[in-house]
């Protein structure tokens, strides 16, 4: 079965019923198990590294979230970036490329937090991982768009 075609089927979320790639197979003229098979050989392939839930976080309770990006010395930022991305309260965790004369922070924590005490919380533990280094915290206000990558 053709991989692009079954990510395409599944782009827009699957379907909440007890056999969602039984559902994409009927959307694509197949069965169930073409598609299981195709998901597999694109997992073994490494065209895709996972298959995952991407949870609405506010339904969740997850009302307080930030950018919290950190200016990191270099050679602590792979150390700091594994010890972010061990936290629950963190979905994304990067390193970007500073912008010299503009922006000097170089690694990125999108936390979810259920409460302005858990955000201070986060932001402490953040500040024993990277003692000294400058924080900014850019809060969400509106969401316009979420969705996972498409084909």
């Amino acid at each position: 079965m053709n991989g692009l075609a079954i990510l395409r089927a599944a782009e827009n979320g699957l379907d909440v019923v007890p056999r969602p790639f039984e559902a994409i197979a009927e959307k694509l003229g197949s069965d169930e198990q073409a598609v299981l098979a195709g998901l597999r050989q694109m997992l073994a392939e490494g065209t895709i590294r996972s298959l995952g839930a991407v949870a609405n976080h506010v339904a969740l309770g997850l009302t307080v979230n930030a950018m919290v990006a950190w200016d990191v010395p270099e050679d602590q930022v792979d150390r700091a970036g594994e010890a972010f991305a061990k936290m629950p309260e963190v979905s994304h965790c990067y390193e970007r490329s500073r912008v010299p004369g503009k922006w000097r922070h170089n690694l990125f924590t999108m936390v979810h937090a259920t409460s302005e005490e858990g955000l201070a919380r986060f932001l402490e533990k953040g500040r024993r991982i990277v003692p000294g280094a400058d924080v900014v915290v850019l809060r969400t206000l509106k969401e316009f768009k979420k969705t996972g990558v498409r084909a």
